[in-house]
């Protein structure tokens, strides 16, 4: 509707009465009201344009938007890291590269990292790798980590700070994103091991980066900023989310500070899938020998009856039971699998963070296994907002979920649009997103 006919539309509802009122006020709320419409119409053309594909009426709708937009927010950001895709992806440095000059300071930490790494990789793809490197030393500052932490209690020592233990913030999330320089030429799933990362996480984060080939130089999008999978947690208990293939452990230190141990898994394929529900740790096993299940050496009769502890056992070192089922939390003997679905069931870790469990983890412990695709709350101003969802929905998330999304934010005071939502479930996914209110 035009700004003309809303005018109007504000002169003749209001009653007679108050005709004697500013009428130039009224009149500059409506123009002001119109215009607001036409930037949010204009962002969700933006990201709409974008989704499908047409990228040339993205780059002009995507430009209009960020001339009349003023605000620094997670809407800025979204229409910068989508201009960034795209010239990336068009081979067009020299844009991508004023979009960076004009705009760098004006953008959050995390579309910073997203941004900087499309210009980093850009050149090293083309073997540019002298400007590639003058490049990082001159942001040298984008690949600081988070300040580090003493850990207190003997018994949480052998765990890293802001690799695998996480100070809690305000509550419900832990950890920051951070970029990381591929050393040698190798690929996603190496990096993740490296990193104490699972593969799908990595790969979702880093959705321009090709996971068989990463050249020395690149740099890695790294997701540790999550919220936990409940809410109203209890210290003490083990949480794992499917959904994410990742699980939790909330801890005190010595202090009573709340600390968070947080490990990528593998799970269960979609044929054997891993359980869901409420368990205790029933059985600790170190060294175990695995007696392969009957349903197994159906598929492989080769397999023998029993492999004994060693390295070819696909246990791995460790092997804690839940409840009286036979699923078990586990080591590997694989090199890759951490992070995906690829186990009968079973709740696998690479064997230096299962080791680093199984000592802290007493029979009893109460596990809960929950499969959520995404992760939502509202802390006073702001939304969170994560979603994993790789298994049921090509972008995460389904038309429901982002109806519901939707209305769960905007009952909360966080103005959000649909086209949001639908732009964090295809390239933000992984990692937790911050939407403060419009």
């Amino acid at each position: 509707m035009g700004v003309r006919i809303i005018a109007l539309l504000v002169f003749l509802l209001i009653p007679f009465e108050v005709y004697s009122q500013d009428i130039d006020l009224l009149l500059k709320e409506a123009y002001r009201y119109a215009k607001e419409e036409s930037i949010d119409d204009i962002y969700d053309l933006t990201v709409g344009f974008f989704l499908d594909g047409l990228y040339n009426d993205t780059i002009d709708r995507g430009k209009k938007f960020l001339n009349e937009y003023y605000k620094d927010d997670i809407k800025k950001d979204t229409v910068i890291e989508i201009l960034a895709y795209i010239y990336y992806k068009q081979e067009d440095y020299k844009n991508l590269k004023n979009l960076w000059d004009r705009y760098k300071n004006q953008i959050s930490w995390d579309t910073k990292l997203r941004v900087f790494q499309l210009l980093n990789n850009y050149l090293v793809e083309k073997l540019r790798y002298k400007e590639a490197y003058k490049l990082r030393k001159k942001y040298s500052y984008l690949f600081q980590r988070p300040p580090s932490f003493e850990i207190i209690a003997p018994k949480l020592q052998a765990f890293k700070p802001n690799i695998n233990i996480f100070q809690l913030k305000d509550e419900i999330y832990i950890g920051q994103n951070v970029l990381y320089v591929a050393k040698r030429k190798t690929n996603l799933y190496q990096v993740a091991k490296d990193l104490d990362m699972g593969f799908d996480e990595m790969k979702l984060a880093n959705p321009t980066v090709n996971p068989l080939i990463v050249l020395k130089g690149m740099v890695i999008f790294v997701p540790r900023k999550r919220i936990l999978p409940k809410v109203d947690f209890e210290v003490g208990t083990i949480y794992i989310n499917l959904g994410e293939k990742r699980l939790y452990y909330p801890v005190k230190d010595d202090n009573d500070n709340i600390l968070v141990i947080s490990i990528p898994i593998g799970i269960g394929t979609d044929d054997n899938q891993s359980p869901i529900g409420e368990f205790k740790i029933s059985e600790k096993r170190k060294n175990p020998s695995w007696y392969v299940p009957e349903s197994i050496r159906k598929e492989n009769p080769d397999l023998p009856k029993v492999f004994p502890p060693g390295p070819d056992n696909p246990l791995g070192t460790r092997a804690m039971r839940l409840g009286h089922t036979s699923f078990l939390m586990h080591g590997t003997s694989k090199r890759f699998g951490i992070g995906m679905r690829v186990s009968h069931g079973c709740i696998r870790m690479y064997n230096k963070d299962v080791e680093k469990l199984f000592e802290i983890v007493k029979v009893g412990t109460k596990v809960i296994s929950v499969e959520l695709n995404y992760k939502n709350f509202i802390r006073g101003n702001k939304g969170l907002l994560e979603v994993h969802g790789e298994r049921k929905y090509k972008i995460g998330l389904s038309n429901e979920d982002i109806r519901f999304l939707k209305i769960y934010f905007n009952s909360g005071g966080i103005n959000v649009s649909e086209k949001l939502i639908e732009y964090i479930a295809t390239m933000r996914r992984g990692y937790l997103n911050e939407i403060e209110n419009q």
